[in-house]
């Protein structure tokens, strides 16, 4: 008899453990859940709180430019340090300063920002706020040509073209130009019918298989629908 009162009480306390171990999983799953959520709207809210910045900025209304952007780009956010360089760069509601404006690229362009990629290879290539240095120029291109950015793509068409800040190469700029002109950026298809005349036959099927490969590098992620950033305003 005392038995099986043991045996019940340890079968009762095996099934309390069961309940509260089921119970404690569920209240993990549902705090997960919520917490996913809540990231997933705060993500949200940002992204319209910057693209309001953004938007205003384009407009030229900076005063709620900066209002908007300043704080969001002192907190560490990429498009808002864009979004300021930008604004230094040109002197939109704030004294023109290439150096601040460097400053905003390269904290954004460490954070993968396509956009601020692109605008640095600019920066060096101009001698804005930097010494003028082709070579850095043509890393941030670069960059930002692998990461999609159709602008960055065609300049360095122009630099394996021209041999500046690389050796010369008709070949690479070739396939670079095939990428442009499939996207249809203006004046690619111009500079590779230019290249088609100063190249063999055999040049020019070298540079397609180059640019195949460059197309599910720099192209495919990238295309409409993919998580990725594109260039956005041509500004």
């Amino acid at each position: 008899m005392e038995r099986c009162i043991l045996l019940r009480r340890k079968d009762i306390g095996e099934f309390m453990i069961k309940i509260f171990k089921n119970f404690f999983i569920l209240l993990f799953l549902i705090l997960f859940y919520n917490s996913v959520e809540s990231q997933s709207l705060m993500d949200d809210e940002l992204t319209l709180t910057i693209k309001e910045g953004t938007q205003a900025r384009v407009k030229g209304d900076y005063r709620k430019a900066l209002k908007i952007l300043k704080p969001l780009a002192v907190k560490g956010n990429s498009e808002a340090q864009y979004q300021m360089g930008e604004m230094l760069r040109k002197g939109q509601g704030l004294p023109q300063n290439h150096k601040y404006a460097l400053s905003y690229f390269v904290k954004s362009a460490k954070q993968k920002n396509v956009n601020a990629e692109y605008r640095l290879g600019s920066m060096y290539n101009e001698g804005w706020g930097v010494k003028y240095n082709q070579t850095k120029a043509l890393y941030w291109w670069k960059k930002a040509a692998f990461h999609g950015h159709t602008d960055a793509q065609m300049q360095l068409s122009i630099a394996y073209f021209k041999g500046r800040g690389v050796e010369r190469s008709f070949i690479n700029s070739y396939a670079w130009s095939v990428l442009t002109t499939s996207q249809k950026i203006d004046g690619a298809k111009e500079n590779k019918r230019m290249l088609e005349g100063l190249m063999t036959k055999n040049e020019i099927e070298s540079a397609k298989k180059i640019a195949r490969k460059l197309w599910k590098q720099a192209v495919e992620p990238y295309q409409q629908g993919s998580t990725v950033r594109r260039h956005q305003y041509k500004d």
